[in-house]
């Protein structure tokens, strides 16, 4: 499978995660730089821009 000439890195996840467990806000600051809301669906739906 191909995306714009590149081929994917695909990677499988197989630990199960615990319930209850958040990152807190000074870490998720951090990676939301580069996020941003969609104009549809800005609640649901983020784009992530590369760095």
């Amino acid at each position: 499978m191909l995306w714009k000439g590149i081929e994917p890195v695909v990677h499988q996840v197989t630990d199960r995660y615990e319930k209850g467990i958040k990152v807190d806000p000074e870490t998720l600051a951090t990676f939301r730089v580069n996020w941003y809301p969609s104009e549809d669906l800005p609640k649901w739906a983020i784009t992530i821009s590369p760095t």
